[in-house]
């Protein structure tokens, strides 16, 4: 059993309340949709810190203290974590100048409360302010480059994120994959910071590439656009209807998918007494942007996916110990889901055939790589045109459907 009082170090209760601070900054809030439906339940906008306590980088923290916090769904797991954990978080938050807790101190939220209507307006003014910088070292200390960024900039850093780039398709890892974003206090100090030491700022060795955050996406969405519009392989006019269902929490929440495989979703369906011969595959859609996990189970038929529907509702599948129901797809999920199967298949397709104008270059050899592409394994000895590339994650493309404002990514 845990102890009753938990001694914790004074950088790991730094480290703590920079976190809990970050979880409820004007940086993650507005984008959380997990935080947000969380500090929406309580009317005072606070979350219990035992729910908190089982996110992951929470857990990391007290890796070395001996302490078993649980992992999974948040509101599940809250009463399994030692009430040791949750004063020890509570004492570290007691100094935060921006959080605030509950008189039993169970529960934290920000002292001066964002009104979920600008969430947001709040997002784009931290988008202007922040800056986008690679490549680093996905090991780089976040206090260093805090450290190295005040130094060379004008203004004072409230806040850095260093996230690992997301591969392509199969391509496999080059060099540094770190990409970093320094919040700076003001739009003034990121835009000076971006026209002064831009065009020759160098860590370790290595140049960096730097921009305005805000730019940096609005960019890539206009890029996105470009290729959606020349895409140049017919539509499909017509694809199968109900035969394609959707994992989803069975209290009909947003709670994550996140380490939900093809394994354990097979494993679920067999405890539940189910079998497999009725399921053609299951396509797990790996997060993106703004898009969260998302599982789909694509069946033989329709009457197969009624009848296992219906089942599961009787009796949720149990997917690593969170219970989970299936809802079949309506019209327009069901048109953005085949949509993305079938360019999938059209970029396998030209993949086997070593590339050629549309999808991207294979050949020279055993595979070729395009600009902005994943790599592609061609004939020997042949060598693709150029043209389009895109990627796929989990099945995951942008829906191409004109009027249609859903994707599966």
């Amino acid at each position: 059993a845990a102890a009753e009082h938990l001694e914790i170090d004074q950088d790991t209760s730094r480290k703590i309340r920079q976190q809990f601070e970050f979880y409820f900054s004007d940086s993650n809030l507005p984008r959380d949709d997990y935080m947000k439906q969380r500090v929406a339940e309580n009317p005072e906008g606070m979350v219990e810190i035992a729910v908190m306590s089982s996110f992951g980088n929470v857990r990391e923290l007290f890796k070395n203290h001996n302490v078993d916090i649980p992992k999974g769904e948040s509101v599940k797991c809250k009463d399994r974590v030692p009430e040791s954990v949750c004063k020890a978080i509570a004492e570290a938050l007691k100094d935060s100048e921006t959080l605030s807790l509950s008189e039993d101190l169970t529960k934290v939220g920000r002292k001066e409360r964002l009104d979920p209507a600008k969430y947001t307006e709040v997002a784009k003014a931290v988008d202007a302010r922040t800056v986008f910088a690679k490549p680093f070292s996905v090991d780089t200390d976040t206090d260093k480059l805090r450290s190295f960024f005040e130094e060379k900039g004008k203004g004072k850093v409230s806040n850095v994120r260093l996230t690992k780039a997301k591969l392509r398709g199969n391509s496999k890892p080059k060099g540094l994959q770190g990409l970093v974003y320094i919040e700076f206090e003001d739009t003034a100090s990121a835009k000076a910071f971006v026209n002064e030491q831009g065009a020759d700022l160098e860590y370790e060795g290595s140049a960096i590439v730097c921009e305005i955050k805000g730019e940096h996406s609005e960019k890539r969405r206009k890029t996105l656009e470009v290729r959606k519009a020349n895409i140049p392989v017919p539509m499909p006019d017509t694809f199968p209807t109900e035969k394609v269902a959707k994992v989803v929490p069975v209290d009909g929440s947003k709670a994550s998918l996140l380490g939900h495989g093809k394994k354990e979703v097979e494993e679920a369906i067999t405890a539940s007494g189910q079998t497999m011969d009725k399921v053609e595959k299951i396509v797990v859609q790996k997060p993106r942007n703004d898009k969260p996990c998302a599982i789909f189970i694509e069946f033989n038929d329709k009457d197969s996916a009624a009848t296992f529907v219906s089942s599961v509702a009787e009796k949720p599948l149990n997917v690593e110990e969170q219970e989970r129901k299936l809802i079949l797809l309506d019209e327009e999920e069901e048109r953005s889901y085949w949509t993305s199967e079938f360019f999938f298949k059209k970029y396998l397709e030209r993949k086997k055939e070593g590339g050629g104008r549309g999808w991207g270059r294979g050949g020279r050899g055993s595979g070729g790589k395009g600009r902005g592409g994943v790599r592609g394994r061609g004939d020997k000895g042949s060598k693709g045109g150029r043209g389009r590339k895109r990627s796929h994650e989990g099945a995951g493309n942008p829906n191409p459907f004109p009027g249609s404002k859903k994707s599966r990514s």
